[in-house]
């Protein structure tokens, strides 16, 4: 085993360029609901629109709407573990679960945007879902919601991985890969509600969302 001061022959030192850019990358485990979701700048009812995916600000805008996402998808995971202990146990073990791995997602999204020296809090963004699932009342209406919009997102993400290839290729490769590991959230969630009136559930989705 190489001591703390070892490297192999071959290694280079880090520029320390490449060291500070690191150390200055936003961490997706410091955004959180508890702390109003710095540094996202939010605006309840009209975030700021989505520019053309070919304009200037495009793919930027795709990088810090989804990045949001991820960070909300974690955070509503995690609640619902919590809120709902009478949820079954292989459920809320799964949300603790899939909580890591959104972590994991924006923090892909946040470092390409650090990449391209993008700023987070450019734009507005909306903390729709959170508040969505927060008006859930039992966990499997929690999981219908949180799960619909997993599963939107999905569908973006495959749209985006082949759309922005022209314009980011590095973008579009980060979307890509997001997408394919959100179908086990999707598929799981559809395991679990199987045998629920889907289309109750979905009226009942409606009738929340315009609540918020």
């Amino acid at each position: 085993m190489l001591g703390s001061s070892s490297r192999p022959p071959f290694a280079k030192p880090l520029p320390d360029l490449y060291i500070a850019a690191v150390a200055n990358t936003t961490r997706s485990s410091s955004i959180t609901h508890a702390g109003n979701w710095h540094p996202f700048e939010i605006r309840t009812h009209k975030p700021d629109a989505i520019r053309s995916l070919i304009a200037p600000g495009g793919v930027e805008d795709r990088l810090r709407v989804v990045a949001f996402a991820e960070v909300q998808a974690r955070d509503a995971f995690r609640w619902g573990a919590e809120r709902f202990p009478e949820a079954p146990e292989a459920w809320r073990e799964e949300w603790l679960r899939f909580a890591d791995v959104e972590d994991r997602h924006a923090q892909m999204l946040l470092d390409r945007m650090d990449a391209l020296g993008l700023s987070v809090a450019g734009r507005a963004v909306s903390d729709k879902l959170t508040r969505l699932c927060h008006l859930a009342e039992d966990p499997v209406t929690f999981l219908f919601l949180l799960s619909s919009a997993e599963e939107r997102g999905m569908e973006a993400g495959y749209t985006l991985g082949q759309q922005m290839k022209p314009v980011d290729e590095a973008s579009a490769a980060v979307f890509a890969q997001i997408a394919s590991e959100e179908v086990e959230h999707v598929d799981s969630a559809k395991a679990a509600l199987a045998g629920q009136d889907i289309e109750a559930l979905r009226v009942k989705a409606r009738a929340l969302s315009k609540l918020i």
